[in-house]
């Protein structure tokens, strides 16, 4: 029996996963962690292509695949298998600030990785928009031993995140770069953090905060903040019309805050090459999420029309990134992690 899992994204884009063996009684489960593993090396290989300066198909398809953990992004996986019986199917969907949809069991905690260069406090807590209550969400990133990077095994991609819990999670060096290539708001974030949110910036840390305006550009961040957006009204236009659930209001809401606040934050981007991550009036975001989660999508429908054009005037920032900068401080992480083998025994 096999297994065959489709990866999804919402511009049509499609890429499959090769067929694999399933040995074990839970199929399901076994086409899961195959289309968890595809999608970690395809996003990273779409985020460098959009990071080049490919087209808005390819940048925006690299952003749907991005954070498949995380946040931001929708990915559907559906799943097939060949033979007699019921064809299950199955696969989640990730949102702004998603970890509703899936979540880690105490049991399923990992320890953070070494080696970590920079992490903070990032999410609803930046923003001001944190109650009592909320999730404090952490991110980092960490250099991997440049020894394994270089070996003919590589780094696996399932090693290029490590996910301590559902609120904190760390980048490799790599994939932190490529996906801030590509404007990725949850990694933006983390290099615009104010000092107090910062609780380790190691001197290439530093460096990497102190580049970080080589990893913006216009298109960059049409094809994210402004994509988000949209992408996120989509979900709660599709979620009906407010009567639903309380813990679905709940998240509902918690998405209606971050659409208006990615529109908010990448109007800024977009016009000054500056992020201000604490928002200026916290309050009117979380009463534009309790409006929308009370049934009035047209709240968020106005505000994506209001802000259109603020996406597609002058803008200070360049067409596309400085790949060189973070080429040269990504040369420099691999440089200083560096430990070469002991000689051979003679």
């Amino acid at each position: 029996m096999s297994a065959y899992a489709d990866v999804d994204v919402e511009d049509n884009a499609k890429l499959s996963a090769p067929d694999v063996a399933v040995g074990a009684p839970d199929a399901l489960a076994a086409a899961d962690a195959e289309a968890d593993a595809a999608a970690a090396v395809l996003e990273l290989e779409l985020e460098l292509q959009a990071a080049a300066g490919k087209t808005a198909r390819t940048a925006t398809a690299a952003k749907y695949l991005s954070f498949t953990r995380g946040s931001f992004h929708r990915v559907t996986f559906r799943y097939s298998m060949p033979g007699p019986g019921p064809r299950p199917r199955g696969g989640y969907e990730t949102a702004i600030h998603g970890r509703e949809e899936e979540t880690m069991t105490a049991e399923e905690s990992t320890a953070p990785p070494t080696r970590i260069l920079l992490a903070g406090i990032v999410g609803s807590t930046a923003y001001g928009l944190a109650r009592a209550g909320s999730d404090i969400d952490r991110l980092g990133v960490f250099a991997a031993p440049t020894e394994q990077v270089i070996s003919l095994r590589g780094l696996p991609a399932a090693e290029q995140t490590v996910r301590v819990d559902n609120d904190t999670s760390y980048h490799e060096a790599r994939k932190f770069a490529a996906l801030a290539l590509a404007v990725n708001p949850t990694v933006t974030e983390l290099l615009w953090l104010p000092p107090e949110l910062l609780e380790i910036r190691t001197p290439l840390g530093g460096a990497l905060t102190g580049i970080r305006a080589a990893f913006l550009s216009s298109t960059g961040v049409q094809h994210s903040y402004r994509d988000y957006a949209a992408a996120q009204f989509r979900r709660l236009r599709n979620r009906g019309d407010g009567s639903f659930s309380s813990d679905t209001r709940k998240r509902t809401a918690k998405h209606a805050r971050h659409l208006a606040r990615l529109l908010t934050q990448g109007r800024q981007l977009y016009a000054t090459g500056e992020l201000t991550l604490r928002l200026d009036d916290p309050q009117w975001y979380l009463d534009f999420g309790d409006k929308v989660a009370a049934g009035d999508l047209d709240a968020c429908r106005h505000l994506l029309d209001d802000t259109a054009s603020a996406f597609t005037g002058p803008s200070p920032l360049p067409e596309h990134p400085d790949i060189a900068a973070a080429e040269a401080w990504l040369q420099e992480v691999r440089r200083a992690h560096y430990r070469p083998p002991p000689p051979p025994q003679v």
